[in-house]
């Protein structure tokens, strides 16, 4: 080759180089847009593979793989993908804002969660709580105990959900989490299920004003959806119907496969709650159409609408339509969760009836009778926890404008008393001072008189108490419920409301208390408690580090910590008090 030829093979070597660079950074540019669409999730994601000796890069086609195969509804698919991503990407390295070890890691989990797979989405998220504890995250900590409590809501543990919920809420606000409106949801979801709806409501209306700055369209229709959920309990169908077309104008626009099967489910069963069968069948059927049918582990979106189906096809009194839905549901849904479920269970008895089994039916009937009367004295306490709850406010407001008053008459009271005694004070030194004077102008004044002590004796009548009449402090603390409990396995008490959760040693759910934290906190003054927030009171021995915001106890529990309590708690932590 001559020698005036190397300029022009270097330069067209410099511009591949630049040419390919640009291309590449194009394609990392496109992943970090919020896209939605599998099929362009996957075109992407393809193109990136070619990058094969780019490890970050080829984590992040199986990220988008993954999140193509969360919008198609196939999560089976989707966790396969998530796991690849993960084995190309470092722990604690956030390689951009949506795409990290531990973002990836959380989708894993969901995606389990959303087989039913819990074992697994749970060591997914107790990986994802050990990572952030270690690097000191609130908001991964946060994350982590959030989907685990999702995962406890899909399980219909909600009080656990619930106390996990709280505090994953509590944390997000504290920290200012731009995305708490998810958080939101999920409280109001909880909410539902214990059958306070207009509390679940409250909840969803907080969701949507914290999602008005951020404009998430997908988080919208989602809280659009549960709104309709929980209008519908409250037998406000054309209220539900309005939700419900709401979040489906929004999921079109988006084109998440998962969520429009959803909102086309529930407009269904709104429609039949209604006895408007052909309009529900309608629905059901828009729902199947676009639900992927290659999944091989049934999600909760086949289960849903194999029993809508079924429901369809007892209603025309046609076992044979109904046939596959009703084994589909028998070989998927595990025999505790069909008793805890009266829906599916006058399901069952509906097709056997029709198959001619009627002590199967009848069997299923009286099953969904008692399930349903279990499920009111629910709704029925729920309801009478509430109510005593407003009454509990109104009296205490009541009690607090009391005191207010009486404390208006004592400082009243109190200044009267410094105005007389001032003005006694003022009289007594004019007195005083016209004496003295008197005295001085006095020509024949008296020899000094002496006052003599003798005989007096000062006596100390107070008496420091004898060993012997020391009162031994208890161990125990005795609870308003009879529940008695070791002080020393009392890690830390929460105010919730008008009760206190008192979480011990060795218990996963927490003691109830109906009373106030100042009561508990003035109960345990003896003890070594201390005060980190309005909301809560932990035991000292069980303190491990105090940081910024919050504090972390020896069982890795993070929890708030104000600014009122920092100080003091600085300085008993520090030794200094």
């Amino acid at each position: 080759m001559k020698k005036e030829a190397w300029p022009y093979v270097a330069a067209l070597f410099l511009i591949f180089n630049i040419s390919a660079f640009a291309q590449k950074q194009a394609l990392v540019e496109a992943s970090l847009k919020d896209i939605r669409d599998p099929k362009v999730l996957d075109s992407l994601a393809e193109k990136l593979l070619v990058y094969k000796n780019d490890s970050v890069l080829l984590g992040r086609a199986y990220f988008l793989k993954g999140m193509a195969g969360t919008y198609s509804a196939q999560p089976a698919l989707a966790a396969k993908n998530f796991q690849k991503c993960l084995s190309y990407l470092e722990p604690g390295k956030e390689y951009d804002e949506r795409f990290s070890y531990e973002v990836v890691l959380k989708n894993l989990g969901i995606s389990y969660y959303r087989q039913r797979d819990f074992k697994s989405g749970d060591s997914s998220f107790r990986q994802l709580k050990a990572l952030a504890l270690a690097q000191n995250d609130s908001l991964k900590y946060a994350l982590a105990i959030k989907g685990m409590a999702n995962s406890l809501m899909m399980r219909q543990s909600f009080d656990s959900a619930a106390v996990l919920m709280k505090e994953s809420t509590l944390i997000l606000q504290n920290i200012e989490y731009r995305g708490i409106s998810s958080a939101y949801l999920s409280l109001g979801s909880i909410y539902g299920r214990i059958f306070q709806e207009d509390q679940a409501l409250k909840w969803f209306r907080k969701a949507l004003q914290s999602n008005e700055k951020l404009g998430d369209k997908r988080m919208e229709a989602r809280v659009y959806n549960n709104m309709a959920v929980a209008h519908r309990a409250l037998d406000r169908v054309d209220s539900a119907n309005f939700y419900l077309h709401q979040a489906l104008e929004l999921q079109l626009e988006i084109g998440s496969i998962l969520d429009q099967v959803e909102v086309y489910a529930n407009l269904a069963r709104n429609h039949a709650r209604l006895k408007e069968w052909d309009k529900a069948q309608e629905y059901r059927d828009k729902a199947w159409d676009i639900l992927p049918k290659n999944e091989v582990q049934a999600g909760n979106s086949h289960l849903n609408l194999w029993l809508l189906s079924l429901r369809l096809a007892n209603n025309k009194q046609d076992s044979t339509a109904g046939a596959p839905y009703f084994d589909s549901l028998q070989m998927a849904v595990p025999r505790s969760r069909l008793l805890q479920d009266p829906e599916l269970m006058d399901a069952f008895a509906g097709h056997y009836e029709l198959i001619g089994k009627s002590d199967s039916a009848l069997k299923y009937l009286r099953l969904s009778k008692a399930r349903d009367k279990e499920l009111q004295v629910m709704r029925t306490g729920a309801e009478i926890k509430k109510a005593a709850n407003d009454l509990e406010m109104a009296a205490l407001r009541k009690e607090q404008e009391g005191e207010l008053r009486g404390y208006q008459m004592a400082i009243l009271v109190v200044i009267s008393f410094l105005a007389i005694g001032g003005l006694w004070l003022w009289k007594s030194r004019r007195t005083v001072a016209r004496v003295h004077n008197e005295k001085l102008e006095s020509e024949s004044v008296p020899a000094e008189t002496q006052v003599s002590l003798e005989g007096f004796t000062l006596v100390d009548e107070h008496k420091s108490p004898s060993a012997e009449a020391a009162i031994e402090t208890p161990s125990q603390l005795k609870l308003k419920s009879k529940a008695i409990i070791n002080i020393q396995d009392l890690i830390y008490l929460e105010s919730d409301g008008h009760y206190v959760n008192l979480f011990l040693e060795g218990r996963n759910n927490p003691e109830v208390e109906r009373s106030s934290l100042k009561a508990m906190d003035d109960q345990l003054k003896s003890y070594d408690f201390v005060r980190i927030h309005r909301s809560y009171l932990i035991n000292a021995e069980r303190l491990k580090a105090v940081y910024a915001t919050k504090v972390l106890l020896d069982t890795g529990v993070e929890l708030p910590l104000s600014r009122t309590y920092k100080e003091d708690l600085n300085q008993r932590f520090n030794g200094e008090a």
